[in-house]
């Protein structure tokens, strides 16, 4: 599958490729937990496996970092006999402070069910490249 390379060190101040997934219903798998070094200091990121649910199927989008706190603990979250957490991805601004935003993942609406069924039918079969 091609997709993006895990950097050694990441610009904290941005998504980077992870941004490209705002917006967009996912599907969205863990590989794992690693500490990344970020303009910052070392941060955990959860290295996800992330593919776009659209009406052409399953499209790859490759190896990701998420940093993304709200996200992470959804990853954590998922049952390992159902790998995949599914919703579109948002930016939505704090509470108690409408100057900072979180991202999270939306529940998928009744039109994006059917594009997720078939993108997990596509995902599952035998000639799945996931």
């Amino acid at each position: 599958m091609s997709g993006y390379s895990i950097p050694r060190v990441v610009d904290a101040d941005i998504a980077g490729p992870s941004a490209e997934l705002v917006g967009k219903l996912v599907l969205l798998r863990s590989e794992g937990v690693a500490t990344i070094g970020t303009t910052y200091g070392p941060a955990p990121a959860t290295r996800v496996t992330a593919v776009e649910a659209t009406k052409k199927g399953a499209v790859p989008l490759g190896l990701r970092l998420i940093f993304w706190t709200g996200i992470q603990k959804t990853l954590a979250d998922a049952d390992p006999r159902y790998p995949w957490v599914a919703g579109r991805i948002v930016v939505q601004p704090q509470a108690n402070d409408p100057e900072r935003t979180f991202y999270t993942m939306e529940t998928p609406s009744q039109d994006d069910y059917a594009l997720l069924d078939a993108a997990i039918t596509q995902i599952n079969s035998d000639e799945s490249p996931f």
